[in-house]
């Protein structure tokens, strides 16, 4: 995998120095320059060509968020920055991590982490998830992030969704399930009963009733009620997960 080249855009000189000085414990970071405003980071970007972006949000008195938007192809999109509430934007310019400072060298670590893992794939479109990528999680103007694989199932509510996480964590958040279904991967995530958006690799059990069925999902057994062909259909697939994990036992 080629190097990354990491363009440093803050108009902090001591956040610049402490980000460069990270950076360097990364063999295949370079960092390529800094930039303080948004028409010279534009101008650095076309002319030193990075492929990571570690942005700040606030340059004054201009917006980091004028870059992405300015480019037809920007690099992968760090956002680095000391406030919490622009996260829900940087999530919909597809940013691959939200940072705040003062950042820990193992946040950075896991951000460069994910850059590698993104560079590896296909391009897609802004906003399309994958299996490893995080997950923003909005609350009003602000939000936090999750693994993508720790959602365990999504409710549709009207224009909410409610969203329950495998630590437990249940959250309703103003996005509808369709837009869920857009984003998230469709190798793991399947709509059933057009109210669920169902984490089928976290699925444990699935248990016949009267009216259908129940489906376990996750450690701490999340329990979602499924009609008669949704539970017929998810008890094929984890017939088909449970053959697929024990073939290659069968075939030592």
């Amino acid at each position: 995998m080629q190097n990354l080249r990491c363009l440093i855009v803050d108009d902090e000189v001591p956040s610049c120095a402490l980000l460069r000085n990270q950076l360097m414990q990364f063999p295949d970071v370079e960092v390529v320059g800094e930039c303080g405003s948004v028409a010279s980071a534009i101008e650095g970007i076309r002319r030193l060509q990075p492929n990571v972006l570690l942005l700040d949000i606030q340059l004054g008195p201009e917006s980091g968020f004028t870059i992405p938007a300015s480019l037809e192809s920007p690099p992968h999109i760090i956002f680095v920055t000391g406030f919490d509430q622009y996260a829900v934007r940087a999530f919909e310019l597809n940013a691959v991590d939200y940072l705040l400072k003062p950042v820990s060298a193992a946040r950075l670590s896991e951000a460069i982490t994910r850059v590698r893992q993104r560079s590896l794939l296909p391009l897609r479109p802004s906003g399309q998830l994958q299996e490893d990528d995080l997950a923003l999680i909005p609350l009003g103007n602000s939000g936090f992030f999750t693994q993508v694989r720790d959602i365990l199932v999504i409710e549709a509510q009207n224009h909410h969704s409610r969203i329950t996480l495998d630590s437990g964590r249940v959250c309703i958040v103003r996005r509808q399930l369709r837009e869920w279904i857009q984003s998230l991967p469709a190798t793991m995530f399947q709509p059933i009963d057009r109210s669920f958006l169902i984490n089928i690799d976290r699925i444990v059990e699935v248990n016949s009733c009267s009216r259908g069925g129940v489906l376990t999902l996750g450690n701490r057994r999340v329990e979602v009620p499924l009609g008669r062909a949704a539970a017929r259909r998810m008890r094929q697939l984890l017939e088909l997960k449970q053959h697929l994990t024990s073939a290659p036992h069968q075939r030592e």
